[in-house]
């Protein structure tokens, strides 16, 4: 069975005592007795001896307060020279108190950091997220983790933030002890796998298109070419025959068809003359007397293949859904390289109630963003109910990939 806390310290006490009066016996501790006072003898043997055991604990706490004090040292420098930044926040996400590395992962004075908002160094997407970390930490009282873009001096970082609310509540109200990791070179390695995949895609894309538009042009439309010649060796008087004007028309078409077909799929127009060139194509090809399309591009030399094979695959997909979903009349299309690329498409159709924080649904969208990201581009949409819609990428000459 083991011994009770205040057992033990008497045991400790006592033997202290002993020690002390063995001290207290010896040369330096001996005191003369008088046969005539024996009991101020015995008082200034017991002050001996205690005089002596003050001595011994004070020795004691000494020791012990020197072990305290290194193991302190050990702690502090543990915790400012760890690969991770710590933060201690309070009930309302202040920041009390940081490490070094947290100073130096956002690039401020620890003095200028203390008595800051944590939320001031969350990037503004991310702010919410933390807010929803903060709160459910503090409920639930138990470990919890999320991933936040944070803000550093001149720039900003990806972390893994790991916070766990103390089981007590503390007179300095602190509620929360959290951890940042910087993941930005994961986060960046994996954006660079995931491009690297997307390319991937959008190349057999590519590739398949041209595959395609090749057999429609080399198989399909030779074929009708074929029967058109033969028609048009028919004799004068089955050429009189109304079924053989129905039957050329249709075969016009049918070419016309194939040769549109084989455009959208993979113009090779555009391998040949460029982006410029094969945007007025299409605009011929697609404007009719309901529906006028313009194109303007400041563009004095060819761009890599590369990127003009993307940038007609986005504004031909805006120009698709202008005529599909906006009914519009009028389209406009403005390609400008001005250091970065600019591409405005503008309708007159319906249009929508749009704000930026509107997710717009849809395989067509979804696809030109995947491209923008390979080019760190953005999108932005200007649009009202009945006012038409304007749609500007924004995006780099060169991949990031």
């Amino acid at each position: 069975m083991s011994k009770k806390p205040g057992i033990r310290k008497t045991d400790d006490l006592s033997l202290l005592r002993r020690e002390a009066e063995k001290l207290a016996a010896s040369g330096n501790g001996k005191v003369e007795n008088s046969s005539s006072d024996q009991d101020l003898a015995w008082l200034l043997h017991e002050l001996q001896v205690q005089k002596i055991e003050l001595e011994m604990q004070n020795d004691q706490l000494r020791n012990s307060n020197d072990e305290l004090e290194t193991q302190r040292s050990k702690l502090a420098g543990l915790y400012d020279l760890a690969p991770v930044g710590f933060f201690t926040l309070d009930l309302y996400g202040i920041i009390r108190e940081i490490n070094n590395t947290g100073s130096i992962m956002i690039g401020v004075p620890k003095k200028r950091l203390t008595g800051r908002s944590f939320r001031d160094f969350v990037s503004a997407e991310d702010v919410e997220t933390f807010i929803d970390f903060l709160e459910s930490i503090q409920i639930r009282e138990i470990r919890q983790s999320c991933e936040l873009a944070m803000l550093k001096q001149g720039g900003k970082f990806y972390a893994r933030v790991e916070g766990i609310a103390p089981a007590y509540h503390t007179t300095e109200n602190i509620r929360c002890y959290i951890a940042v990791i910087d993941i930005t070179q994961q986060k960046n390695a994996k954006s660079i796998q995931e491009k690297q995949i997307l390319q991937a895609t959008i190349t057999a894309q590519e590739n398949e298109r041209t595959r395609i538009s090749q057999a429609l042009h080399d198989s399909v439309g030779q074929l009708l070419y074929g029967i058109k010649l033969k028609i048009d060796q028919w004799d004068q008087q089955l050429k009189q025959d109304n079924q053989y004007t129905i039957l050329n028309q249709i075969i016009d078409l049918a070419i016309q068809e194939t040769r549109n077909i084989s455009f959208e799929l993979a113009p090779s127009i555009l391998k040949d003359f460029g982006l410029a060139v094969t945007l007025n194509e299409m605009a011929e090809r697609l404007t009719t007397k309901q529906l006028n399309i313009q194109v303007y591009s400041n563009l004095k030399k060819r761009l890599g293949l590369s990127l003009e094979v993307d940038l007609f695959r986005m504004i031909q997909e805006l120009v698709n859904n202008s005529i599909k979903h906006a009914d519009a009349s009028n389209i406009s299309i403005v390609l400008k390289n001005m250091g970065r690329i600019t591409i405005e498409v503008t309708d007159d159709g319906n249009g929508f109630n749009y704000t930026k924080h509107d997710q717009i649904a849809g395989s067509g969208i979804a696809a030109i963003r995947n491209r923008l990201s390979l080019y760190n581009g953005d999108l932005n949409i200007e649009s009202l109910s009945g006012k038409g819609s304007l749609v500007r990428l924004i995006l780099e000459e060169t991949k990031t990939i």
